[in-house]
């Protein structure tokens, strides 16, 4: 059902990408996730979520990967896994409201880049969340 969803989530977030592809694939597999929980799977929401957190430590910092030097396995950790436990956090951090807030405005303005994604936030939050979710990108 996960795999299902995040295939299907890829239209609706099919502008969704940029050089790394973060942005594409984790919000594919978020969404996928939250696909689950609304269901009420809520057990198989952290399930899957632990898989990426796992996953996800030690791994490289997406801001400036170089997915044309990383072995699929290792691009596979970063750009899905972390990416997802990125999003994860930051919808922590500033609510369902507001996450969802920003996953609206993301796609209406059909957000390509991290850059982008990043002044969507910044709009959406505070200064000091926008640094977090840079600090988080970065390390």
């Amino acid at each position: 059902m996960v795999y299902l969803a995040h295939e299907i989530s890829h239209k609706w977030w099919g502008s969704v990408h940029d050089e790394s592809e973060w942005l594409n694939e984790a919000f594919a597999t978020y969404s996928s996730l939250l696909y689950l929980q609304a269901g009420g799977d809520s057990t198989g929401y952290r399930i899957e979520l632990a898989k990426r957190v796992q996953s996800a430590a030690n791994a490289p910092a997406i801001i400036g990967f170089d997915r044309e030097k990383a072995p699929y396995p290792l691009f596979r950790r970063v750009i899905y896994d972390k990416g997802t436990v990125i999003l994860a956090a930051l919808h922590a951090r500033v609510g369902t409201e507001k996450f969802y807030a920003i996953l609206a405005q993301t796609a209406a303005e059909r957000v390509s880049t991290t850059a982008g994604f990043l002044a969507v936030v910044a709009q959406l939050t505070t200064p000091d969340t926008r640094q977090w979710l840079i600090t988080e990108l970065s390390r």
